[in-house]
């Protein structure tokens, strides 16, 4: 698995931490189908990602992005300023 797949699969493990399966699945839904992001897509446009994210869970969405900046930290990247900086940061990665 390479750090693109990684990344995707600790956001989408956070996303099930706070809301279970049905709600994972309707996010990455909704993600797909109005922001039209996806696992291949994600890194293109960090900000877009965030802003989508905070656009459907609100404030609610920092306690999230603690949680996947945590699983970053564990691959090695540095998640100090925020998840944004973060997701740059695995995309250049790459």
């Amino acid at each position: 698995m390479d750090l693109k797949e990684k990344g995707w699969e600790l956001l989408t493990q956070s996303l099930q931490k706070y809301g279970g399966d049905t709600v994972k699945q309707v996010i990455l839904w909704h993600l797909e189908h109005v922001f039209y992001i996806n696992q291949s897509n994600y890194l293109d446009n960090p900000e877009k990602l965030v802003s989508a994210l905070y656009s459907i869970y609100g404030n609610a969405f920092m306690i999230i992005e603690k949680d996947f900046c945590y699983s970053l930290k564990g691959m090695g990247i540095m998640c100090d300023t925020g998840i944004l900086s973060a997701l740059m940061s695995l995309k250049y990665k790459l």
